[in-house]
């Protein structure tokens, strides 16, 4: 991620195009083609980490919502530290409104955390709780990788 410092002002942006598993206006959940970007700015806290802003777009398609789509605007922000090159955690919040398909709030908070004792290996863990249709929902995930 690109920092702001005193010499360069830099813009930081991410892409995603996939499926997605989401939640329906029914509080089923539906697989979805997905796309998600932002732009946004990076600031370095040399005693804390880095710190993030982006704006955000977040589209998806499916059946399951009206006019076949449910795509909402908003901002993300968050908060990443490192500890030498085993340990990075992520502190991370967005909010977003769906202008398009069924009108809702869409808001999700959580902290992620990496460890990677040895070069090739990680173990990662995160929970995060999501807002959608009026229902909240909580969501713990856990990983190992294993990088060639």
């Amino acid at each position: 991620m690109p920092v702001i410092n005193r010499y360069f002002l830099d813009t930081c942006w991410k892409a995603k195009v996939g499926f997605e598993q989401i939640v329906t206006p029914n509080l089923d959940q539906a697989l979805a083609a997905n796309f998600r970007g932002g732009m946004g700015a990076a600031f370095s806290l040399s005693w804390a980490g880095d710190v993030y802003a982006m704006a955000e777009l977040n589209a998806n398609a499916s059946n399951k919502f009206d006019h076949y789509n449910f795509t909402t605007a908003g901002a993300c922000a968050g908060l990443i530290t490192s500890y030498k090159y085993t340990f990075k955690s992520h502190i991370f919040g967005s909010w977003g409104y769906a202008f398009l398909g069924n009108p809702t709030a869409d808001w999700t908070a959580g902290i992620e955390g990496m460890l990677s004792p040895f070069k090739n290996f990680a173990i990662s863990a995160k929970y995060s709780k999501h807002f959608v249709f009026s229902k909240t929902f909580d969501e713990i995930l856990g990983s190992v990788s294993i990088y060639f």
